[in-house]
């Protein structure tokens, strides 16, 4: 259930949940609601490492970004769906390198994103 290599990013979400981002290139999803500890709720695998993430609350939204420069933003309900990965809602190459920070602000739904 773990992540291979370094987390690279973590939010954590309405409704119990953590989402982390890794090495691995997989997003994540957990549930913050078992007594036990942390339960895998959901795994989506991406083909490049992901090195960033940011979560906003609001509007159920994820960014996350790659070690190639892209940014994909996804809402959060609709990026675990189906044995098919659906497409992000906003996809785009921003940065020349990995991008290692994301951040929404919290009065409106601007998103900063920050390369090496």
């Amino acid at each position: 259930d773990c992540h291979v290599g370094p987390i690279n990013g973590l939010a954590i979400m309405l409704g119990g949940r953590a989402v982390s981002v890794g090495e691995d290139g997989t997003l994540r999803m957990w549930s913050l609601m078992e007594d036990d500890g942390l339960s895998l709720m959901a795994r989506r695998s991406f083909p490049t490492p992901l090195t960033a993430l940011a979560g906003q609350n609001k509007n159920n939204f994820l960014a996350v970004g790659t070690s190639t420069g892209v940014l994909e933003l996804h809402k959060i309900e609709n990026c675990f769906e189906g044995p098919k990965n659906p497409p992000p809602m906003f996809s785009a190459k921003l940065h020349d390198t990995r991008i290692v920070e994301l951040h929404f602000c919290p009065f409106q739904t601007y998103l900063v994103s920050l390369d090496d």
